[in-house]
């Protein structure tokens, strides 16, 4: 679990430090990571090969593609839309975790009771977008609490306000979103999409408020 947690921390330290500091060469990059991990009780040693990993599976897990300017002799992030999977709202709970690592919480720590708000869906809904596979869920309905039988080909996930959603297209064709929270019993369909190249959900948001588009 620890070696898990160590990889977790290692990401959020490349994307904070390239935030913070654009164009930083790999070997500053290198060892700013080994200075972190032994302040935080991890394994020190990053190698050439980990660091190298760790920035491709950046590029496969969450899409930066990091890259190398020659004219600025160091590594830069991508630009990202902000909102859409955004970095630091998937990496915040993961700070957390690591920073607290396996003990149980002191009495100065003081965290929020709450319950889920449908995050757990987040890895499978990944998924689906990237494999374009059906998702088939029940639907929590805001006003009276019934449920509804949805089959979705998800496009893209928005969070707002602290809470995520999914877009995309019902059987119908009509583009739909629906709140994480509210989604139970989601399972992968084996059955594939062909998604409408022309759809671009940052288009589609770019005059909204929230999630509610105003055309």
């Amino acid at each position: 679990m620890k070696k898990l947690k160590g990889q977790l921390l290692r990401w959020i330290l490349i994307v904070r430090k390239l935030q913070n500091q654009p164009y930083i060469s790999f070997r500053e990059l290198q060892r700013e990571l080994e200075r972190e991990l032994a302040f935080r009780g991890y394994d020190p040693i990053c190698s050439d090969a980990t660091l190298k990993r760790d920035l491709n599976e950046l590029k496969e897990e969450f899409g930066l593609d990091i890259t190398y300017s020659r004219t600025h002799k160091g590594y830069s992030l991508p630009t990202v839309r902000k909102g859409w999977l955004d970095m630091d709202c998937i990496i915040e709970p993961i700070e957390v975790m690591t920073a607290l690592g396996n003990h149980s919480l002191p009495e100065y720590i003081l965290p929020e009771q709450y319950q889920t708000r449908g995050t757990q869906h987040l890895s499978y809904l990944l998924h689906a977008i990237r494999q374009r596979q059906k998702v088939h869920f029940l639907y929590r309905k805001y006003a009276d609490n019934t449920r509804s039988e949805r089959t979705l080909s998800p496009y893209a996930l928005k969070e707002w306000r602290g809470r995520w959603y999914v877009l995309g297209a019902e059987e119908s064709g009509k583009i739909k979103t629906f709140g994480l929270d509210r989604i139970e019993q989601l399972i992968l369909l084996p059955e594939t999409f062909s998604k409408n190249e022309a759809f671009d959900p940052v288009q589609k948001f770019k005059d909204s408020f929230g999630i509610i588009s105003v055309h």
